[in-house]
C-alpha cells in the first residue's frame, strides 16, 4: 500500500500499531528514547518490534547524549531546536540525518538554520486542527527553504490536500498505546485518507 505523502508516526510503543502503520505504507516510525517519557522504549523493545517490520525507517525521539543512543539501531535522530541553535552536546560525532523538532511559535528563528544532511528535515509542531491564513503563508515560506513535516493543522478533512497546498515534505502523526485505544480509530482514518488506494 502507498500513501499520498511522506508520513512519520511517532511515539510507537506497540507491535500491532507498528505493523498496521508499516502495512499502510508509512515512511518512518518514531520510538521515544527518553526514559522519563510516557512511551519510553528501550533498545531491546525497539529491536523486538522492528524484527517483525521491514521497509520503514526508525527515528529515535527524545535523544540522549551520544554514547547512550548507541544501543539503538536507527536511521534518523529527532532533536529539539531551541531558537535556531541546536544543542550539539547530543549530536557530536553522529553521522545520521536529523529531524529538527521545532515549535511553530519559534518559526521566525529558523531564518539562518543550516541543514547539513540532505535527508534531514524540520518537524514543525503546534496545536489545532486548522491553520490560519497567516500560519499557512508562514509555513509555505518555510517549506520553500527547507523540507518541512507538519504535525498539526490537519484532520481527516484536509490531510490529503495540505501537503501539496503548503509544499510540505509530509505529515507527522502520533502513535497510540494499542489497537484497542479510542485514538487508534483516529490514526487509522487519517492513514486511510492519505492512502492512494
Amino acid at each position: 500500500m502507498a500513501l499520498k505523502t511522506f508520513v512519520k508516526v511517532g511515539s510507537i510503543s506497540n507491535l500491532g500499531v507498528a505493523r498496521y502503520c508499516a502495512g499502510m505504507g508509512v515512511d518512518q516510525l518514531g520510538f521515544n528514547a527518553d526514559e522519563t517519557a510516557d512511551h519510553y522504549m528501550s533498545p531491546g523493545a525497539v529491536g523486538d518490534i522492528m524484527q517483525w517490520i521491514s521497509g520503514v525507517e526508525v527515528v529515535i525521539e527524545g535523544a540522549k547524549p551520544v554514547g547512550r543512543n548507541e544501543d539503538y539501531l536507527f536511521d534518523f535522530i529527532e532533536t529539539s531546536l531551541q531558537g535556531y541553535k541546536l544543542n550539539f552536546k547530543y549530536l557530536d560525532g553522529l553521522d545520521k540525518p536529523l529531524v529538527y523538532k521545532v515549535d511553530y511559535t519559534s518559526i521566525q528563528d529558523l531564518s539562518h538554520l543550516y541543514i547539513q544532511h540532505k535527508q534531514s528535515y524540520i518537524l514543525l509542531s503546534g496545536q489545532g486542527k486548522r491553520l490560519t491564513l497567516d500560519q499557512q503563508n508562514e509555513i509555505r515560506a518555510l517549506a520553500g527553504q527547507y523540507p518541512v513535516v507538519l504535525d498539526f493543522g490537519f484532520d481527516q478533512e484536509n490531510a490529503a490536500e495540505l501537503p501539496e497546498e503548503l509544499n510540505l515534505k509530509g505529515l507527522a502523526l502520533k502513535g497510540v498505546a494499542d489497537e484497542n485505544s479510542p485514538e487508534f480509530d483516529h490514526l487509522m482514518h487519517l492513514l486511510e485518507v492519505l492512502s492512494t488506494d
